[in-house]
């Protein structure tokens, strides 16, 4: 998924069972903030990967799951 964030923000839902990935995002005065529950079994599964890219300058991206 490629985000640009410019003065802004994004609410993902993801599964709490998906690994998220973001080495590729790059925050300037902003950030990235998982807020999901930890997952009781604390295993991700290894076929459900989140590749977040792009750039947040002064916004944020908060990952949420219900």
């Amino acid at each position: 998924l490629e985000l640009t964030q410019i003065f802004g923000g994004t609410k993902l839902l993801v599964p709490p069972q998906w690994r998220i990935q973001a080495d590729d995002l790059v925050s300037i005065f902003g950030g990235l903030d998982d807020k999901r529950p930890i997952n009781p079994t604390g295993t991700f599964d290894p076929n459900k990967v989140l590749v977040l890219k792009g750039t947040c300058i002064f916004g944020g991206i908060d990952i949420k799951s219900y």
